[in-house]
């Protein structure tokens, strides 16, 4: 019995009532054991790894897992780590004009992933190997365990030049990296954040001369240097990249093949590198009258997967639902949302603990790819959010998404929220940034400064806590803190406002007034003088309208809170922020939300 037998076996033994779907008549050893663990992760991520190796009681290891490792370790004593990850795509992503500008963003994300996944089809093809030898595919990057033998590092060498070569050719500059290290089973089993560690330092090495390599070769050289034609790198696909934004949405289904045949029903169908051999063709519905036998089909989240065919499950966040315009958000202010998880790193690191350290690898790493794509896609769809958000991209452990701008605050409450829920058993923190600007305002410039807002979330220190923020105007606060306060203050204001805008806005503008005339530090405010101003205003104000009992408790708390400096509404905030900040950051909301204080 070989490796992949024995393999099945094991899964036919922890799960006797998955026989049924394994209905396959699949050509190919490789495929067919990738469609096995397709139809095993639905019912053995069910199963503790304790159920199969008592030892393991109360870890957070499935029996999908323990199978995962076999298949990534196999029968060999010595491997090829390898890594790959884009690079330099910020002005691919984003190289788009206004008109159409979230479903060609859309678009060109989502052909992004597919140009790293181009990579890793063609190393499979190069290695013989299936999808399990796959640590990760996510976020841009990936992870491969390749059996080092025959020559497989030369090879590799050589795969890695040619590949460049291509991307050059059809791109222009260098979008994808590859690096690879020598590893004993040991190492691979034990020691692979070491390894992975200093291939994210050949990888930034590499992302900072991404030609040195091709500058000894004299063919690449002189052409180069040779003069060029000028290209409108922003006519680059426009008609391929609204194709891709308009149908993600209902795309169901993603044949890839190495071969030559696509279905005819495929609505959009893509080459990211050509030379290579790797196509893919979108799905909104599976086509009985085509022969899948020369590639894999890929089904979407809960799609169901087919008897009789290669089959494997993918997670992808934006579909279900048609991408959004700008015109179809129907908002007049929209909100840029960046947001990742927090010291990614040391919770990857903390995976490695345990009886099979890989395994627990493997499964922090499914565990972020499920979270931030089939779980943020049913999140998304449940909650009416895809009305008016579109989701540019959600994968490995970060996000991108741009829509209306309170819709937009309350998905990344509700990411956060379900965050704590998800990873109960191995916890993480999640910081993000929220851009907020007007609809015509270019849509780069607001994704650069919600990237700036996320930055200033990462940085967030106070009293032993960091990070876990989401900033927002510039300051960053912590979810459960000053960020919960600020919101409850604007909900209250808002409803103060709705009730008599004409007494309200006055007060509100005052507050924002007050704020642009004050210096804020460690939670105290310059000129102190300040603080007997606004009193001094602000009595005057409750003088002038005594009639109107709401206005006045809404004044007499704005001037408790700027006078003592860390309560809001009264009651005590321990933050390192005056109170007249928050303040102002709820005023400046429920400006936005009427647009006409």
């Amino acid at each position: 019995m070989n490796f992949f037998d024995r393999v099945k076996a094991q899964i036919f033994k922890g799960v006797e009532h998955l026989a049924a779907n394994f209905d396959c008549a699949v050509q190919g050893v490789h495929r067919d054991v990738d469609s096995y663990m397709a139809v095993a992760e639905q019912s053995l991520t069910l199963v503790e790894a304790e159920k199969i190796d008592p030892s393991l009681a109360g870890s957070v290891l499935t029996a999908y897992d323990l199978i995962k490792r076999q298949l990534l370790l196999g029968d060999s004593d010595r491997f090829l780590v390898v890594s790959g990850a884009l690079t330099g795509i910020q002005d691919f992503l984003f190289d788009t004009t206004s008109s159409g500008a979230l479903k060609r963003l859309r678009g060109r994300s989502f052909y992004l992933s597919l140009l790293i996944d181009a990579v890793v089809e063609a190393l499979l093809g190069e290695f013989n190997l299936s999808r399990q030898s796959l640590l990760y595919n996510s976020g841009g990057t990936f992870c491969m365990i390749v059996p080092n033998v025959d020559g497989v590092e030369a090879r590799f060498d050589d795969f890695a030049r040619r590949v460049k070569t291509l991307i050059f050719n059809q791109y222009g500059k260098q979008m994808v990296l590859l690096n690879a290290l020598p590893a004993s089973r040991a190492e691979v089993e034990h020691n692979l954040s070491d390894i992975l560690a200093r291939l994210q330092q050949l990888k930034v090495r590499d992302k900072h001369t991404p030609l040195a390599a091709k500058l000894g070769e004299a063919e690449f050289c002189s052409t180069f240097f040779a003069p060029q034609s000028a290209v409108d790198s922003q006519e680059f696909g426009v008609a391929l990249m609204e194709s891709i934004g308009s149908n993600l949405g209902k795309t169901k289904y993603l044949f890839v093949t190495r071969g030559v045949s696509l279905p005819n029903s495929a609505m959009v169908t893509i080459t990211p590198i050509e030379g290579i051999g790797v196509k893919y063709a979108m799905l909104d519905k599976f086509d009985n009258e085509f022969d899948y036998s020369d590639g894999t089909l890929i089904c979407y989240n809960s799609t169901p997967l087919p008897k009789g065919i290669a089959c494997r499950r993918e997670y992808i966040a934006g579909v279900g639902s048609h991408t959004r315009t700008f015109e179809e958000l129907n908002a007049s202010w929209i909100a840029v949302l960046r947001m990742d998880v927090d010291n990614l790193g040391v919770t990857m690191r903390n995976s490695f603990a345990g009886k099979y350290p890989l395994a627990g690898y493997a499964n922090m790493s499914r565990q972020l790819d499920i979270y931030f794509k089939r779980c943020l896609n049913d999140m998304w769809l449940r909650g009416g959010y895809d009305r008016s958000i579109v989701i540019v991209y959600s994968g490995g452990d970060d996000l991108f998404l741009v829509g209306e701008w309170s819709k937009v605050i309350e998905f990344a409450q509700l990411i956060n929220e379900q965050s704590q829920v998800f990873f109960a058993k191995n916890p993480i923190t999640i910081s993000a940034g929220i851009a907020i600007t007007d609809m015509k305002y270019p849509l780069l410039r607001a994704a650069e400064m919600g990237a700036s807002e996320e930055s200033l979330a990462k940085r967030f220190t106070y009293n032993g806590s960091s990070k876990n923020a989401i900033s927002i105007f510039g300051v960053p606060m912590r979810w459960d803190v000053e960020f919960k306060q600020v919101m409850s203050l604007s909900d209250r204001l808002n409803t103060l406002r709705n009730e008599n805008a004409k007494l309200i806005n006055p007060i509100l503008r005052r507050v924002l007034s007050y704020s642009e005339m004050a210096s804020f530090e460690n939670g105290e405010i310059t000129p102190v003088r300040l603080i007997w101003l606004v009193t001094y205003d602000l009595s005057r104000s409750k003088n002038r309208n005594r009639n109107y009992k709401e206005l006045g408790e809404l004044i007499d708390m704005c001037k408790l809170d700027i006078t003592v400096g860390n309560t809001i509404w009264g009651a005590k905030v321990d933050m390192p922020y005056h109170s007249l900040q928050m303040w102002s950051i709820a005023a400046r909301l429920v400006e936005i939300k009427n647009r006409n204080i």
